[in-house]
């Protein structure tokens, strides 16, 4: 009989309803690592600009990758992040992408009433419903 060591989020009430839902248990889900792995894009993006980062989940599937994909997006758009792009070429791998863009607002200057740690601070949505006072579904366009 093998014995597993408890990921720290995986509590006795999480892997009894992983078995009561799915019928067995996979110890490599729920751990935390493809939202590493997405923090992880982001910071590479991020110090990268222009460079297109390809999304490779640990999972190594087209699901697992659009799953990696979606919590780049999802992250970046919870902490405001400005000119992070997804995109999902012939490869079918997705990429991340930080650059400036034509037509893409501009992170305004630091005045008062406007410093770098209010720059941080959630803004109240978009006149379309975008987050963060910025529109990414180009409705409001």
């Amino acid at each position: 009989m093998s014995t597993y060591k408890l990921h720290p989020l995986h509590t006795v009430e999480f892997i009894a309803e992983q078995l009561r839902c799915n019928g067995s248990f996979d110890t490599e889900r729920c751990t935390g690592r493809t939202t590493a792995q997405a923090l992880k894009a982001l910071a590479h993006a991020i110090e990268s600009p222009g460079v297109e980062i390809p999304l490779r989940d640990h999972h190594d599937s087209t699901g697992a990758h659009a799953n990696l994909r979606d919590a780049v997006r999802r992250i970046a758009d919870a902490l405001g992040l400005e000119h992070i792009y997804t995109h999902v070429r012939g490869s079918r791998i997705p990429t991340v992408v930080f650059e400036k863009r034509q037509g893409t607002a501009s992170v305004p200057p630091v005045s008062a009433g406007n410093s770098p740690a209010e720059l941080l601070m959630p803004r109240a949505p978009a006149p379309c419903g975008c987050s963060f006072g910025v529109c990414t579904c180009k409705r409001s366009l």
